[in-house]
């Protein structure tokens, strides 16, 4: 779950943790190895995308000055703690790297992946 989950928000866990790749079934290791993979390309293909000015840090008075961090939206403080915010580079915006299936704990991963963009769905259609 840890991988997929890292996956699914963007980040960049690999197959060298041993702990959570072993927890994996072959089946998760397969899909995890799949989204691994599509965001790598990404990632080769549009390496000069800038991160999100929201995601950036902001130690520096210009950082702030530069709306480094405005925005940024912290999931424990919104209702049901999903945060509406995106997380990607606005040319990889509204790509999906990790698709569950419905099987084994990928079941449950996507059952909680489905509530969470419900309730982003809702929050728009407000």
């Amino acid at each position: 779950m840890k991988y997929m989950l890292l996956i699914h928000q963007g980040s960049t866990p690999t197959p060298n943790d041993q702990d959570a790749w072993n927890a994996l079934s072959d089946d998760e290791r397969n899909a995890v190895y799949a989204a691994y993979n599509s965001a790598a390309q990404d990632a080769h293909h549009d390496v000069a995308q800038p991160v999100p000015l929201h995601l950036r840090n902001a130690p520096t008075t210009l950082m702030k000055e530069l709306e480094y961090g405005k925005g940024y939206r912290y999931a424990h403080d919104e209702a049901d703690a999903v945060a509406e915010m995106t997380c990607l580079p606005p040319a990889l915006e509204g790509r999906t790297y990790y698709e569950p299936k419905e099987r084994g704990f990928e079941k449950e991963i996507k059952r909680r992946l489905d509530g969470w963009a419900e309730i982003k769905k809702r929050r728009k259609g407000e």
